[in-house]
């Protein structure tokens, strides 16, 4: 799962210095990219929640394992869905 941190840790380094606005979504579909790669199993899960002001919002976060990729852990998240993937054997 060493792989699965350093993969998260490039991604968000690179997301600030993007001249683009990058998210949570396009961190969790680098981040997918990227563990795919280096066949490393993970869950892209989307979530939702309400804010303070009662308008829904969505968020989207990447785990290998007990591994928070990137989104953090989606604690307070309710998932509405999820991809998993893991390498085939052969």
């Amino acid at each position: 799962m060493n792989r699965a941190r350093q993969i998260g840790s490039a991604v968000r380094t690179a997301s600030k210095r993007t001249p683009w606005r990058s998210d949570c979504y396009p961190q969790a579909l680098t981040a997918r990219t990227l563990l795919r790669l280096a066949r490393v199993p993970h869950t892209v899960t989307f979530g939702v929640r309400r804010d303070d002001a009662g308008e829904l919002r969505a968020h989207a976060w990447v785990s290998a394992g007990r591994v928070a990729v990137t989104g953090g852990s989606g604690q307070s998240w309710v998932g509405v869905g999820s991809f998993a993937w893991s390498p085939r054997r052969s």
